[in-house]
Formats: C-alpha cells, sequence, structure tokens
C-alpha cells in the first residue's frame, strides 16, 4: 500500500535491513556531517520507542511472541486487533 501511495505523505520507520526508498526511513551507513549524525542518531531513538512499545504488547499478549494457536482463517481478525493496540489500551487503563 505504500508503494502505490495509498498512505500519502505517510513514512515507515526501518533498520538496516530495508532499503531506503521514499516512505521508508533507514539509519546511514557513514556519517559524514553532524545533520547526518543527528538524523541517524533520530532514527535510532524512533525505532527504539517502537520496539520498545511491542515488547510491551508481547508481555501483555504472549501470542504475539509464541504464535496464535489458531488457523490461518481466524487469525487475521485477532492479528488487527492486536496491531491497532486497541487490546493494549484496555489493559493499561484497566490495571
Amino acid at each position: 500500500m505504500f508503494e502505490q501511495g495509498r498512505y500519502g505523505n505517510a513514512i515507515l520507520v526501518g533498520d538496516a535491513g530495508y532499503a531506503c526508498n521514499n516512505y521508508m526511513m533507514t539509519p546511514l551507513e557513514q556519517c559524514s556531517t553532524a545533520t547526518e549524525n543527528l538524523y541517524n542518531e533520530s532514527q535510532i531513538r524512533i525505532r527504539n520507542c517502537v520496539e520498545r512499545s511491542f515488547g510491551v504488547w508481547k508481555g501483555h499478549f504472549p501470542s504475539m511472541a509464541i504464535g496464535l494457536g489458531v488457523s490461518l482463517q481466524n487469525s487475521f481478525p485477532i492479528i488487527i486487533a492486536i496491531f491497532i493496540a486497541v487490546l493494549h489500551n484496555i489493559a493499561r487503563r484497566s490495571g
């Protein structure tokens, strides 16, 4: 959907394993200016926040770490609910 332009100016943040393109921001291999260093530091910081969030979700919902154990047909709605984070927000609010 990103390649088709369906998300407008939205971007994804990825690690060095992804190709950098118009919708995917990845760290620079070599930095030669202060601006490039700042970009890399900022990119890494935001990626760490996202990865920590996934870690919290996996702690609340082990199925994200070990698998769902349901048929492929039944897994799609479960995956959508998890990644929208509705269940996470409900759990946090209810303590």
